[in-house]
């Protein structure tokens, strides 16, 4: 039942209209034309003009054409309008030429009006009286306000059809905001390159459907709203300057989008925003505000940030998506007081690169997701970087990276190696958390990190350990081991298995250090030397230890003696009320004891190469 009634009522209109057309009033150009020589207003309402109407050069003072329907072409080309001039409504079956006119005299009300019969030329106009207003302005043809000079308050193109082709290069929307919302560019490209807006410029809702939108160069003194704006060519903003905030926030790309040297001097709010079949482009533009690129989907093709800069307080790009290809942040700079968030991102189109990156503040890519491979080599962390709970899927590398600070990889997961040689990490204030973190091959050198703060709980040391034995590092392995044993929990300070953890230490460095034994051998031969050289022992054969060089002799004979190895005890005679016989036994029993020490260490340190 809905739709015949829709049918008649639509028929009805129609014929409405067309006796509506019917009956109007028809005029002759000619006669408009011999009424401006006698000095007469126009007002023209509602009536048909017939034939090629020209006013060019004129003065003209206020004027009335609302509704009035133009069969031919229009010629205001240099008209001085001294007073506020009205087209609303208006429809110019033929071409409508304002070039170069002036609108200085007052408002200039082209609202509803329809171009449909050729180019509507409006280049070098100067909007000097009051506001323009387009609302709802139809264009079938292409569209020119080139070097257009808005400067007598808005200038209002709020749903605005464009058929053609819309060039607004180099038009100055100086007198207030510049209004485009839920405007239609769907003929052809829309330029808008060189233009400079004083005011606000709305753009909210507005669809670039026929071609691309070209903004390059063109200058945003006001906020730039493009919120919900829907660009389905290439759209161009290269070398844009943004002096207050720009708004995308939910718009969609469905070609390049190009704000490579774009300058942000407020905040830029791209959240939510679809990058759907072409690449975003970035580099190296200016954030002088916080950027917001949250949750934004990057699935046309690469997003490349390189060389970009963050000076605001935030860079959030939390739960983005990367699916289209690549991510580069590459020389990407995030300043000091910047706070870099890439939570629970998703890099899943390809590798992302932060290779030489510059994060001056916090870091977070906690539970982002690297479907690629990671590339992290040399940049910079300053502060704290956290990559709690990050999966990393292909070889995560971080070869030549410098963390100054907590470099936090609690919980995270590498599916594949992590790539850590050459790293740097911070000995005032650095750390490194490695807390159920999940890896095959992690290759950090312990040198790198043995100096700072490390937070790992057992079962990270002993992991980190292995880890280091499969990769056939023993150094490492022995001082990870070393390390490791001597900070681990003993027992009650001065227990017995406080003692003997101590002496474990001491002697052989918990089978890490076969050095250890070594040393405490000399020590032992250079003490019980000089004992020997007090107590002047006989041996059987009657001869006496008397001077220095013999007592260190016999001390040395004696500690090789205790292996049995090699060599025989001294034969060593025994005297009343002498403790020889215990020394003699002392010594060799330590002898022993530093031997078993030594060999266990060697084991250890050396013969597990062979493992």
């Amino acid at each position: 039942m809905k739709r015949p009634k829709l049918i008649f009522a639509s028929m009805m209109l129609a014929l409405l209209l067309v006796s509506a057309s019917d009956g109007a009033k028809v005029v002759r150009a000619s006669e408009i034309e011999a009424k401006i020589e006698q000095g007469e207003i126009l007002y023209y309402d509602g009536v048909i003009v017939e034939g090629n109407l020209d006013l060019s050069e004129r003065d003209l003072g206020p004027i009335h054409f609302n509704n009035t329907i133009f069969r031919e072409s229009v010629n205001f080309n240099g008209v001085n309008f001294t007073g506020d001039t009205w087209f609303k409504n208006a429809q110019f079956e033929g071409a409508a030429k304002f070039v170069e006119a002036d609108f200085g005299g007052g408002y200039a009300n082209f609202i509803g009006a329809n171009f449909s019969g050729g180019i509507a030329e409006f280049a070098g106009a100067d909007f000097g009286g009051g506001d323009a207003e387009f609302a709802g302005t139809k264009f079938s043809d292409a569209a020119y306000f080139k070097v257009a000079n808005f400067s007598g308050g808005d200038a209002s193109f709020t749903g605005a059809k464009f058929g053609d082709a819309a060039y607004f290069e180099e038009a100055n929307f100086s007198g207030g905001d510049g209004k485009f919302d839920a405007a239609k560019f769907n003929g052809g490209n829309a330029y808008f390159s060189g233009a400079m807006f004083s005011g606000d410029a709305n753009f909210n809702a507005s669809q670039f459907n026929g071609g691309d939108a070209n903004f390059s160069g063109s200058v945003f003194s006001g906020d730039a709203n493009f919120n919900a704006a829907q660009f389905n060519g290439d759209a161009n903003f290269f070398r844009a300057v943004f002096n207050a905030d720009a708004n995308f926030n939910a718009a969609q790309f469905s070609g390049d989008a190009n704000f490579n040297a774009a300058q942000f001097s407020g905040d830029a709010n791209f959240r939510k925003v679809r990058f759907r079949m072409g690449e975003a482009r970035f580099s190296p533009a200016k954030f002088s505000g916080d950027a917001n690129f949250g949750e934004a989907v990057f699935s046309g093709g690469n997003a490349n940030f390189g060389g970009a800069k963050f000076s605001g307080r935030n860079a959030n790009f939390g739960k983005a998506n990367f699916s289209g290809g690549y991510a580069n942040f590459r020389g990407a700079i995030f300043t000091e007081k910047t706070f870099a968030s890439f939570r629970e991102a998703k890099f899943s189109g390809g590798y992302a690169d932060f290779g030489g990156a510059q994060l001056g503040g916090y870091a977070h890519f906690n539970s982002a997701q690297f479907s690629g491979d990671a590339k992290f080599g040399y940049a910079n962390f300053d502060s704290n970087a956290y990559f709690n709970d990050a999966r990393f899927r292909g070889d995560a590398e971080f070869k030549g990276a410098n963390f100054s600070e907590t470099a936090n990889f609690e919980e995270a997961e590498f599916s594949k190696y992590a790539l850590f040689e050459g790293a740097s990490f911070g000995k005032t204030n650095g750390q490194i958390c490695l807390n159920r973190t999940q890896y095959g091959k992690i290759c950090i050198k312990w040198n790198s990190i043995k100096d700072i703060k490390l937070n790992l709980d057992d079962e990270a040391y002993l992991k980190l350990i292995k880890n280091y034995k499969e990769l056939g590092w023993f150094e490492d392995y022995n001082e990870c081991y070393y390390h490791y044993m001597k900070i681990r929990p003993c027992g009650r300070c001065l227990g017995f298995h406080w003692w003997v953890d101590k002496i474990f230490y001491v002697s052989y460095g918990y089978g890490a250090k076969p050095e250890f034994p070594l040393v405490w051998s000399f020590v032992t031969i250079v003490l019980f030397g000089a004992i020997w050289w007090g107590t002047e022992p006989h041996l059987k054969n009657g001869k006496s230890v008397t001077t220095w060089k013999d007592a260190f002799k016999f001390s040395f004979m004696v500690f090789l003696s205790s292996t049995k190895l090699s060599v025989d005890p001294p034969d060593l005679e025994a005297r009343e009320e002498s403790w020889d016989k215990s020394i003699f036994l002392a010594e060799r029993v330590i002898g022993s004891l530093l031997f078993f020490f030594f060999l266990f260490a060697a084991s250890t340190s050396l013969l597990i190469k062979i493992v």
